[in-house]
């Protein structure tokens, strides 16, 4: 037994070091009334919202704990008003999904559905590095299908942990869309930097250089990429007439590959 504020209170059990709730850690839990947060003012209706965590002994059903918290409740709303207790098990509490992932799931779903119909189309100039093929150029596609999804998968994991227990919905709600956004942010940094890269090593492409002119009668001007291990150089335009891409792949024989070694 111990005396907390004048009051005689029995420990039940003590809490390791390590143990961890939803909250933050905590040294001592001491019980105390539920009139804490009470006024003594009757017109004082604001909403309070207090969680505590018990343990039912073992022939104790969760209807009778119901129950007597709805005593509890009924003694103490009176002749105040605004106050509810209601039994809520763990699981309840942290097991479940939010409601809001199943809607982030759909529109993830759908955002998915639209890109993967865009690329083949070529409106997201993947494959328009010299239009590889899967079956020639597996390792080039292998990295865009590894890197695109180990970032999804990250940050799916970071947007899980946190809409994982309790939350307002306006947090929900919140987060649902910086997931979304997150997702077509990686999707577009994914795609940029595959088009980067060099289809036979994967290596970014670098030692940008400017050609052609602005000139009505001449090419148009362009940037040049290479790849430092000399297998080829990427051409992209400065501006593009179309919705199709306008980038261009060449590749070097094998005999550029000593000039570059060197």
């Amino acid at each position: 037994m111990v005396t907390l504020d004048g009051q005689p209170a029995q420990i039940v059990g003590v809490a390791p070091r390590w143990f961890w709730f939803l909250s933050k850690r905590a040294d001592l839990w001491t019980p105390f009334p539920l009139s804490i947060f009470d006024d003594n003012v009757p017109r004082d209706r604001r909403l309070r919202y207090l969680g505590v965590v018990v343990r039912l002994k073992k022939d104790a059903a969760p209807a009778l704990a119901e129950q007597a918290l709805r005593d509890i409740a009924l003694g103490n709303r009176y002749p105040w008003s605004g106050r509810a207790l209601r039994l809520q098990s763990l699981a309840e509490a942290t097991g479940g999904p939010s409601p809001y992932m199943g809607a982030t799931g759909l529109a993830l779903a759908f955002l998915l559905v639209v890109a993967s119909s865009l690329i083949p189309a070529e409106r997201f100039s993947v494959r328009s590095i010299a239009g590889l093929p899967f079956a020639r150029h597996q390792r080039y596609w292998w990295l865009l299908i590894v890197k695109t999804g180990a970032l999804l998968g990250a940050l799916t994991l970071l947007w899980i942990e946190l809409m994982h227990g309790p939350r307002t919905p306006v947090f929900g709600l919140v987060m649902s869309w910086v997931f979304l956004l997150a997702c077509v942010g990686v999707a577009v940094f994914s795609i940029r930097d595959q088009r980067r890269r060099c289809p036979v090593c994967l290596h970014r492409l670098s030692l940008p250089v400017s050609i052609g002119t602005w000139a009505n009668t001449f090419e148009p001007a362009k940037t040049e990429l290479l790849c430092e291990q000399g297998h080829g150089t990427l051409v992209l335009p400065e501006t593009e007439m179309s919705a199709a891409p306008q980038e261009r792949w060449n590749a070097l024989d094998d005999s550029w590959r000593e000039l570059f070694s060197k």
